[in-house]
């Protein structure tokens, strides 16, 4: 799947949203919220209050990286 597709299909997931906590993350996964933070490691995030946001792009990119391994 080509990243511009993974991306589109996030935010169609959540109604256009860019940024994606873990909660989010880990229901697009289908994955645990416990399990998405190793999934993470590394990616630059956004803080907001008690949240990290995560670019849909970086999410996108990881899981590429992930699927080539």
């Amino acid at each position: 799947m080509e990243k511009k597709l993974i991306i589109q299909d996030i935010k169609n997931s959540f109604e256009g949203a860019s940024f994606l906590n873990v909660n989010e993350i880990a229901k697009y996964l289908g994955m645990s919220r416990n399990t998405v933070p190793k999934l993470l490691e590394g990616i630059d995030y956004i803080q907001f209050g008690h949240q990290r946001k995560y670019l849909a792009g970086d999410l996108a990119a990881r899981i590429i990286e992930i699927r080539r391994m």
